[in-house]
């Protein structure tokens, strides 16, 4: 039975549309998203970072890998998040040092109280042998450390007067980032830290239950914890590196084209993040003072000679031998 021409042109026309959608079903199905989270507020800057990175990876992969990013609170707390890196439940995390030494002891070096001079001499620290080696420490914690930023130094925010001396620590109640260095640190300034998730952190300041915070100007400025301070005392105590990491489990599942994209994205995006925290640090000073905030500078040199203790306590803990290594990283980064 033969038939005609226009009903030749009609049914190859229905066979088309089926390829088409067939073509388009599949690659709908072959996309990939993925779950980036982050400990602080929307407002923070690394959301900015989050998104620059999302970005990079969408367009290296012509649109096949897609990252959402969720904010503190949203997959986890701060903790919590790092064990669902490890299990797999969260894809990608952008952490802080502080909450990594729980996972990997070594990187709590990075932590010791004013061991940079400034932050160049940290960034050619972990851009260094040193660097490389912590990544590749995470691997068989679960972890696979993709490349290294920075939350901005951590400078000491009260509720009354400022802490230019280590003497005015004496009996502060302050809110520290969760980690045992950061704890040893201010307990031998004769502070008292006090764990608290950051969330609650403008409640404990609003009704005195504590008397301090020690987190970098632009977390004060994104979670509006300025309502309730009086001062800065710009300690810069700590570098606050920060690390961009995959699931080891969820990595390894992924295409290797995919991994590559990720790869390259997250090593371009260490000298972005870096400017973009510069750049939003000083804006938050200025944004600071203008609600009325005090800004002081710290006698560094007094504060540095009082926190020796720590590193006598912790050279055991993050084992001597990287202790070492790093102690040689900071002198030939000052040279």
């Amino acid at each position: 039975m033969s038939i005609s021409r226009r009903q030749f042109i009609a049914k190859s026309a229905i066979v088309g549309l089926g390829s088409a959608a067939f073509a388009t079903s599949k690659a709908a199905s072959s996309k990939v998203t993925l779950k980036l989270t982050y400990p602080d507020v929307r407002s923070h800057p690394f959301y900015e970072v989050g998104q620059h990175f999302a970005d990079a990876v969408r367009e290296k992969t012509a649109g096949a890998v897609d990252i959402r990013i969720f904010t503190l609170g949203e997959l986890g707390s701060g903790v919590n998040i790092l064990t669902g890196l490890q299990t797999g439940t969260i894809d990608l995390c952008a952490h802080t040092t502080g909450f990594i030494g729980r996972v990997l002891p070594q990187v709590q070096g990075l932590d010791l109280p004013f061991l940079f001079d400034d932050v160049s001499i940290g960034d050619k620290v972990v851009d260094g042998p040193v660097g490389s080696k912590l990544l590749g420490l995470l691997k068989p914690k679960r972890i696979y450390g993709l490349s290294w930023g920075t939350w901005a130094p951590r400078v000491t925010e009260t509720v009354s007067k400022p802490v230019t001396e280590p003497s005015a620590m004496k009996g502060l109640r302050i809110r520290v980032q969760p980690g045992a260095i950061y704890e040893e640190t201010f307990k031998v300034l004769g502070a008292i830290p006090v764990a608290m998730e950051l969330t609650e952190v403008y409640l404990g300041l609003s009704q005195k239950t504590i008397d301090a915070t020690e987190v970098p100007m632009i977390s004060v400025a994104a979670g509006k914890n300025y309502e309730v301070l009086k001062s800065v005392t710009k300690t810069d105590h700590t570098y606050n590196a920060g690390i961009m990491m995959a699931s080891q489990s969820r990595f390894d599942r992924l295409k290797p084209a995919y991994q590559d994209a990720i790869r390259t994205a997250a090593v371009e995006l260490t000298p972005y993040w870096r400017s973009l925290i510069k750049k939003r640090s000083e804006e938050a000073e200025v944004f600071l003072k203008g609600k009325g905030l005090s800004i002081h500078d710290a006698d560094k040199a007094a504060y540095k000679k009082a926190v020796e203790p720590v590193y006598k306590e912790f050279r055991n803990k993050i084992t001597p031998e990287f202790y070492d290594e790093l102690m040689a990283a900071v002198s030939a980064a000052r040279a």
